[in-house]
């Protein structure tokens, strides 16, 4: 019958126990999970929370979660723009863009994805890397299939330590080793050492700044241009239908 009781008794019909205790403790300054997990099994579930949304807005929303969800590109769909993406950009990348996914970097999949598209700019950056590979194989020596495995293994492990989590698909590297007698297979040893010379200095920063959890750095340090442009060729090099459309084979 006390009519501070009551009052508090009117709130439980609609707030959850926990909101109640969550106050409470906040008032008392008592640790709320040691008493939350010690009574919550005996507190009431009952509570019927009070409804601020108009009955237009509930439809709305009803519509809006069951109904269909609109069509999407994948890298819309797996591009990311939350708060910590960016966050910490080194200073000797923030005048570069800000990195998103695109078919830049799913070339891998294209001819076996619908919505994987050369585009134009990618276009000449394929027939610039064409004629790379193609005065490098003008002018290439046939290593030994030894000497050639171990290229194999000494530019991976260079470029996975400098620009880090640089590596082979797993067909692709079985086709080299099936093919490390043909200077074809050689020479993208060779042009794949030229781009990791080329883009060595945005790769030091990853050097400096790359000691930290791979999951904390910044979308930029981990997405350098300089890093992807490795890993683009990579993909194109490991798509069969891809590498025969330009490099003939």
């Amino acid at each position: 019958m006390d009519p501070i009781m009551k009052k508090l008794a009117k709130f439980t019909l609609f707030l959850p126990a926990r909101i109640v205790l969550f106050l409470y403790t906040e008032f008392t300054g008592d640790n709320f999970w040691e008493i939350w997990s010690a009574i919550k099994s005996g507190a009431y579930h009952d509570e019927k929370m009070k409804k601020y949304a108009s009955k237009e807005l509930e439809l709305y929303r009803k519509i809006f979660i069951e109904g269909p969800i609109a069509p999407v590109t994948t890298s819309d769909f797996l591009s990311q723009d939350g708060y910590f993406t960016f966050w910490e950009t080194p200073s000797e990348l923030v005048g570069e863009e800000n990195y998103y996914i695109s078919d830049w970097d799913r070339l891998y999949w294209w001819g076996k994805i619908e919505d994987v598209e050369i585009t134009e700019e990618i276009d000449i950056w394929l027939n610039m890397l064409v004629k790379e590979y193609e005065m490098i194989l003008k002018g290439k020596e046939q290593e030994t299939e030894n000497a050639f495995v171990d290229h194999i293994f000494n530019t991976m492990e260079y470029l996975n330590s400098f620009y880090g989590r640089i590596y082979l698909f797993k067909e692709f590297y079985n086709a080299l080793l099936n093919n490390s007698h043909e200077v074809r297979y050689q020479a993208i040893l060779d042009l794949l050492d030229k781009f990791g010379e080329k883009n060595k200095e945005i790769g030091r920063v990853y050097q400096k700044y790359g000691n930290k959890e791979w999951c904390i750095l910044s979308k930029n340090l981990k997405c350098n241009r300089g890093r992807m442009e490795i890993k683009r060729i990579i993909g194109v090099m490991a798509n069969k239908e891809l590498r025969k459309k330009y490099f003939g084979f």
